[in-house]
């Protein structure tokens, strides 16, 4: 019983650290007086361009570098609608967390041919 209650708060803290980590973000831009909704939007691209960095390259450094750069450019583009062109913070957010999520289950399309099923595509070719 002890080894599952540990277990749970181990896998707990684990999972939980990407969003305490944006929640942590989150609270700096709201002191800046900028609500930014599309924080799950720029992680969720980051992830995206970190896959297929690592994938078409076999390197994962590269795949990190890749995430880091596809962030900061969703974070970028989410700035310079909203204080740039002045729009609407929640409906510009709102539309980098679709486009995201469009991205995200564009992935198989990204890294193989569209003909190839939705399952045939692996990461067993990325070296660390």
């Amino acid at each position: 019983m002890n080894n599952i209650i540990t277990g749970l708060l181990v896998a707990t803290i684990r999972m939980s650290t990407p969003l305490m980590l944006g929640a942590l973000g989150e609270v700096f831009v709201e002191r800046t007086g900028v609500m930014n909704i599309a924080i799950e939007g720029i992680f969720l691209m980051g992830a995206w361009g970190g896959f297929v960095g690592a994938y078409l390259t076999g390197k994962l450094w590269i795949g990190f570098l890749f995430a880091i750069g596809v962030g900061v450019l969703c974070g970028a583009i989410y700035g310079y609608f909203t204080i740039k062109l002045k729009q609407h913070q929640i409906v510009t957010g709102v539309a980098i967390n679709e486009t995201s999520h469009v991205f995200s289950h564009a992935i198989p399309w990204t890294i193989s041919d569209p003909a190839r099923s939705y399952t045939s595509c692996t990461t067993s070719h990325i070296h660390r």
